[in-house]
């Protein structure tokens, strides 16, 4: 395929997932929370793909196990974001809680993609992702803060720059460890792609891999302790 079908591939398929997420977020509770369990199981679906190349039974047992943990917690952690929201000075706002963090993981990609692209030299992570640089997490940390700042006064009427400080930050650094998760998983599969299920894009978990941490992060930070023990002995299989 040249490199224009591709990009053309690969544009359609986006513009049809986020015609399909606006939808399915407007739809109401129902419809997301059947969304929610597809989703959920096309990625444990994926994470079975990483897992089932292991030497031992054991270890593919285990890497199933704490994929399901990790995944679950992401897919529950984005379901309660959009049932509850996260309480942004005592006002929730559920939808926009979910288009916020959709958005921002966004940003965050595209912003370590450029900067990467422009400025990268320093690699840093290279036996796992020889793509990512620290001018790339630099790029995203920045365009996170922007994004955050930004979106809190188009959802919620007001400017906070502490909240943009700290919620930037910590999202771009999450989403990063997201995306080292996979790629690792990945690596040691011996995979290009979670899967072939998006033209143009690959599977699900390459395109959610940076927001599942995130939602989870968003709606429980306590949970998170479950990621960093999932990112640990996952790293280690």
């Amino acid at each position: 395929m040249s490199k224009w079908a591709d990009l053309k591939v690969r544009t359609i398929s986006a513009a049809v997932l986020i015609a399909g997420f606006i939808a399915i977020v407007e739809a109401g509770i129902t419809a997301f929370s059947i969304a929610m369990v597809a989703v959920w199981l096309i990625l444990i679906w994926e994470w079975w793909g990483f897992s089932h190349y292991r030497t031992s039974t054991f270890k593919r047992l285990l890497s199933l196990f704490l994929g399901t943990i990790y995944i679950t917690l992401g897919v529950l952690g984005f379901w309660f974001l959009y049932r509850m929201g996260f309480d942004y000075k005592s006002e929730p706002e559920e939808i926009n809680s979910v288009y916020f963090l959709v958005i921002q993981v966004a940003v965050i990609d595209i912003g370590g993609y450029v900067f990467g692209k422009l400025f990268g030299k320093h690699k840093l992570a290279p036996q796992i992702s020889p793509g990512k640089t620290w001018e790339g997490l630099a790029g995203s940390i920045l365009c996170s803060i922007i994004s955050a700042y930004v979106l809190v006064i188009v959802y919620y009427g007001e400017s906070d720059l502490n909240f943009s400080l700290v919620a930037g930050v910590a999202l771009a650094i999450v989403a990063l460890l997201g995306d080292l998760l996979e790629s690792r998983m990945k690596r040691k599969a011996g995979l290009k792609d979670s899967s072939k299920i998006i033209p143009g894009h690959g599977g699900l978990f390459d395109r959610v891999d940076g927001l599942l941490p995130c939602a989870i992060l968003a709606t429980s930070p306590n949970l998170f302790l479950y990621i960093i023990l999932v990112l640990v002995l996952g790293a280690g299989l």
